[in-house]
């Protein structure tokens, strides 16, 4: 199909692009291919992948070597190359920013958190974000030198051009255009996406939810929020904010659901602490009361997720977030009411991402969308892997 340049309506350099691109996207990093093996994933001709594998070649995205054994002459095999390079993850929070590391495989090579005041000014907040990114980086040997790209995930609604058009948890966060200014402090290209929905989708790729295509993710956290994934895509609703729940009233804030009360007792008395990390440390050494309070709360959410599964009819509901470590005492009061309200009862995974999973996901992510963008490099072709290339992209 790809082998030709007949095929109607397509030029040769406009095929060229296309099977460079099928070549790519039919080998696995870290795989060593056989032309014929090549020639099977694609469905291209022996012509045409040793073609394409040479442009790759000079493009680098390709590394040929001998393969060993069997007599004749040494047939050669082909490789994805791993670039040498780092990507940035951020997960910008009220009470907290987190870094992380990654190179370009996707490994998080290091990660860390400060705390934060939900009323500092969003200027400090991002200098602190790029700071805290800088100096994970050197204490790992490392420079913005080496940096490719930062991935931002953020609480609020996020547009498409990465700027935060609401947010209920950070005052003065709407209207921040991300990508500016984190790539003005960082000087390298950046990208935004939700935090909960980045999260679903990396549980849909690599976590608790591969193989789904319906999931329901469950975020267990300061505040319930809820992402879906519908028919193997992430689903954000007409105006991007699909299963945002900071206006609902299921927050440990809110006392406007009836027959609900406060699970945090005062909050932070309007000091701006956290009120999350100083219970979740008295649940983990065994305070009996902590763990009374995390309890009644999770139980409390059990009918409210029962109706959002009713609603979207998941293959699976995948609860994740900082109070996944004390769900279990959940999850059978949730299978309970979700059998007796719903037709067809979903299983339940948990996520083992824990705290980190959000910053985790975006440097992963990161690293992503490196390889993305430079196969996609505008229509024109696969782009140079190198980090110069992608620049001149963002």
């Amino acid at each position: 199909m790809h082998g030709s340049a007949s095929t109607r309506g397509v030029s040769p350099s406009d095929l060229r692009r296309i099977n460079e691109r099928v070549v790519l996207e039919a080998m696995t990093p870290g795989e060593r291919y056989r032309v014929t093996e090549l020639m099977r994933r694609s469905g291209l001709t022996r012509v045409t992948v040793t073609d394409v594998l040479r442009q790759l070649q000079d493009k680098g995205w390709i590394a040929a070597q001998s393969s060993s054994g069997g007599r004749g002459r040494p047939a050669q095999v082909f490789s994805r190359v791993v670039a040498e390079g780092l990507v940035g993850g951020l997960d910008l929070g009220a009470y907290e920013v987190a870094a992380s590391v990654a190179d370009l495989s996707g490994t998080v090579l290091a990660r860390d958190r400060v705390t934060v005041h939900p009323d500092l000014p969003r200027a400090q907040r991002l200098t602190c974000a790029a700071e805290l990114l800088e100096e994970l980086l050197a204490r790992a040997g490392h420079t913005t030198a080496q940096l490719w790209s930062v991935l931002a995930a953020t609480t609020g609604t996020v547009t498409e051009a990465g700027t935060v058009s609401r947010s209920v948890a950070i005052p003065d966060w709407a209207s921040t255009d991300l990508v500016r200014e984190l790539g003005d402090r960082l000087d390298v290209p950046v990208e935004v996406r939700n935090d909960i929905q980045l999260l679903a989708r990396a549980e849909h790729l690599w976590g608790a939810a591969v193989g789904y295509q319906h999931a329901l993710l469950v975020w267990l956290g300061r505040r319930p929020a809820v992402s879906l994934i519908l028919r193997g895509r992430p689903y954000t609703g007409a105006h991007g904010t699909a299963g945002d729940l900071s206006r609902v009233g299921l927050g440990p804030a809110d006392t406007s659901w009836r027959g609900r009360g406060q699970w945090l007792p005062d909050l932070d008395q309007g000091t701006g602490d956290d009120p999350l990390a100083p219970l979740l440390q008295a649940a983990q050494s065994g305070d009996t009361e902590a763990l009374a309070v995390l309890g009644r709360w999770l139980q409390d959410l059990a009918p409210f997720i029962s109706l959002f599964a009713a609603v979207v009819d998941p293959e699976v509901i995948v609860l994740s977030g900082p109070l996944v470590p004390f769900a279990e005492s959940l999850v059978p009061v949730l299978e309970d009411d979700l059998a007796a309200h719903l037709q067809q009862r979903p299983p339940i995974r948990i996520s083992s991402g824990g705290v980190d999973a959000v910053v985790d996901a975006a440097a992963r992510f990161a690293g992503e969308r490196v390889h993305s963008t430079l196969m996609d490099n505008g229509g024109n072709g696969v782009a140079r892997l190198d980090r110069s290339a992608l620049h001149r992209l963002a």
